[in-house]
């Protein structure tokens, strides 16, 4: 049975059925009266066509359906039930909200599978420039989506329930075991010439007509799907089948298309915001990746988000769609903010809709979820502008420009900006940019880029008024449009030209730092065992779903090719041979273009029984009885000696023989160094 959704303000809804919106900082009247539904998208026509908007009572009764969401092996004979016998049921079965003029529920209705049904939504034209329009030539799977409200005698509707079945499917089998997502709305909300917000449509046609189009690349077109703002955001159901195959969340959202030149791709982005004037709560509270846990606590599993994205991959969309969620997940126990995610297959309408990523949304309530900082205290920088916070707040960014900008070899200024800014996350974001040799960032094109700091300073961890990096659309890089060789290519050279990362690395700290982290990462982070194990991670999930998904959005060169896997094969070799080569390469970019006179050796670490040891910014594994990593010979390594319970530090051996517990090593050769533990 389905249950209730929680509060929804009536004249919200009637205003943005009307095609009408209010400013996000604007607040309903208190004496709107608050009213129970799961949707209320309702534009019925009268018998001579006309639009005019249904009346709701939102205190009549839900219907109840006998099934609930789902996938079922043959099909099922759906009973829809209310308790008021003098209502009428009236339901839709195409994702459309029911109206005066739905089909009447009389008997149970029989769902069986649709895949063989023509194609509707995935059919239509004009979503794309023509250089990515593409339509599938063959039935796309599909699912049915059942609507039902009761109407009273004077066509007046109560709540809408929805229900999305897939017959004659297999979660497991045809989806990977896959998360599957059902987003359903009135279609004219994607579709329509002029409203529709997935289309070229008139915003296209109306800026053509004052633009000389062949001087435009395809991706900077400007269209419906390219516009903006809380006028463009549509009311939709979302429901989220888990793998287990119960419906883990489900309630009504706002969808916005979301990105920038991947706007224009037939398979689009989304963002989903959770808005109380839709569900009467400002948040989804479900763990919709699990296993994330809090940035500042990772013994916190993250269950609160105002905003999330179903990602389609970026630039990496119609290659492997990997790269982001794998440079995201190497780097995620360092010191930056990452986003999480996790594949899942989407269905708009009953339609599939291919693969996508369900990924973390960067807002002001990112950081209030993950940090435990007030939103209104958080202020957040992207490629320049202020995204989020106060007017006033351009004047902290200024003077972290100013001082980034200015002569840093100044002991004093660079002093300064490591008061205002977390210079360890600043070294982790550029070894992570130019480790993974990113071609779409800060360091080329000034471009996909977030700081963010607390406006308020106290003594709490991460409200401490520093700037910070927030990683994000990271796909344009692991060799993407490149062949396998890119694993060569010295972008540390490119790096130094004209950008933060040329002014910083004057400094010697600075450059001594970025050093020494750059190598914690390639011994680490990047280490191709660690690395290539996460690809596989990553490989076993998408991996056997990018098929479908390229054959029902293209390319077409690569849907028609006989073989749509085939290039996302090609791409994965392409990612390993780039990571592995990347380890033999990168030490030696270093030397060359940082002008170091020493040498990368062997610095290999042990324990005896009853602690760990953490080198410079990583705590390697030793569980095996050692850890090797390289380091320049130019700069001293820091080791720290940690004890277990029970167990007491009681010197260090090999190629250093002191006793406290943390040591400055300096080192002109290969090293061993054991730190030794006895019982208490």
């Amino acid at each position: 049975m389905k249950y209730r959704k929680n509060a929804v303000f009536v004249l919200c809804m009637v205003l943005m059925l009307a095609g009408c919106s209010k400013k996000e900082d604007e607040r309903w009247s208190s004496s709107v009266p608050i009213v129970t539904t799961q949707e209320a998208e309702n534009k019925p026509e009268t018998e001579d066509g006309d639009d005019v908007s249904t009346e709701y009572n939102y205190s009549y009764e839900t219907p109840s359906f006998n099934y609930e969401s789902g996938f079922y092996d043959d099909k099922i004979s759906l009973e829809i039930s209310r308790e008021n016998k003098e209502f009428q049921i009236r339901y839709t079965l195409d994702g459309s909200t029911p109206d005066f003029n739905s089909d009447v529920y009389s008997s149970p209705v029989t769902i069986v599978d649709r895949t063989q049904e023509e194609n509707v939504l995935s059919a239509i034209k004009g979503i794309a420039p023509a250089g990515d329009e593409y339509q599938p030539k063959f039935k796309i799977n599909k699912g049915t989506v059942v609507k039902a409200a009761v109407f009273d005698k004077n066509g007046v509707s109560g709540p809408v329930v929805t229900n999305t079945y897939f017959v004659g499917q297999s979660q497991e089998e045809e989806y990977n075991g896959l998360p599957v997502i059902s987003i359903s709305t009135d279609a004219e909300n994607l579709f329509d010439y002029e409203k529709g917000i997935y289309m070229l449509g008139k915003a296209f046609d109306d800026w053509k007509s004052t633009t000389n189009i062949y001087m435009v690349e395809e991706w900077n077109y400007e269209g419906n799907y390219s516009q903006r703002g809380r006028e463009w955001e549509r009311l939709v159901v979302f429901e989220l089948i888990e793998p287990d195959g119960k419906v883990g969340y489900e309630g009504m959202l706002g969808l916005r298309i979301m990105g920038n030149a991947t706007r224009s791709y037939a398979q689009k982005s989304f963002r989903l915001y959770a808005r109380e004037e839709y569900s009467g709560e400002k948040n989804i509270k479900y763990p919709l990746i699990p296993n994330t846990t809090k940035e500042n606590d990772d013994t916190q599993i993250l269950k609160k988000y105002r905003t999330f994205l179903l990602r389609n991959g970026g630039n990496d969309c119609s290659y492997s769609k990997v790269r982001d969620p794998l440079v995201q997940r190497m780097v995620s126990d360092r010191n930056l903010t990452t986003q999480e995610s996790r594949p899942a297959v989407v269905f708009i309408n009953g339609e599939y809709w291919g693969l996508y990523a369900i990924e973390e949304d960067y807002s002001d309530n990112f950081i209030q979820h993950n940090y435990d900082i007030d939103n209104k205290d958080a202020v957040i920088i992207k490629c320049g502008e202020l995204e989020e916070g106060e007017e006033s707040d351009m004047d902290l960014y200024r003077e972290l420009t100013g001082i980034l900008e200015s002569d840093l070899t100044n002991a004093g200024t660079y002093a300064r900006l490591c008061q205002i800014a977390d210079i360890q996350n600043f070294a982790d974001y550029f070894v992570t940019l130019i480790y993974t040799a990113n071609e779409d960032c800060l360091l080329n094109y000034n471009n996909n880029w977030r700081l963010w700091r607390s406006r308020t300073v106290t003594d709490l961890a991460y409200q401490d008024g520093k700037w910070r990096y927030m990683l994000y659309d990271t796909e344009f890089s692991l060799g993407l449009y490149r062949d396998a060789g890119y694993g060569n290519h010295n972008s540390l050279q490119g790096a130094m030209s004209g950008n933060v990362f040329e002014n910083l690395i004057k400094n010697e700290d600075f450059k001594k730092l970025f050093v020494t982290t750059f190598m914690d990462m390639r011994n680490e982070n990047f280490n191709p065992v660690r690395a290539l194990s996460i690809l596989d991670e990553l490989d076993s999930e998408y991996g056997p779903e990018i098929g479908d998904s390229v054959e029902r959005f293209g390319p077409g060169w690569v849907a028609n090719s006989g073989d749509p896997k085939k290039q996302y094969q090609e791409q994965i070799g392409n990612i390993r041979s780039f990571l592995n080569t990347r380890y033999s390469y990168t030490p030696g970019m270093l030397k060359k273009v940082l002008k170091l006179s020493g040498e990368a050796v062997d610095v290999t670490l042990r324990t005896s029984k009853g602690g760990s040891i953490i080198i410079n910014s990583v705590s390697p594994d030793l569980s095996q009885g050692s850890w090797t990593g390289q380091y320049f010979t130019d700069y001293p390594v820091s080791l720290t000696a940690v004890c277990e319970e029970g167990y007491e530090f009681t010197g260090w051996s090999g190629g250093i023989t002191e006793t406290s517990e943390s040591v400055i090593m300096s080192f002109s050769e290969a090293v061993e160094v054991t730190a030794n533990f006895s019982e208490k």
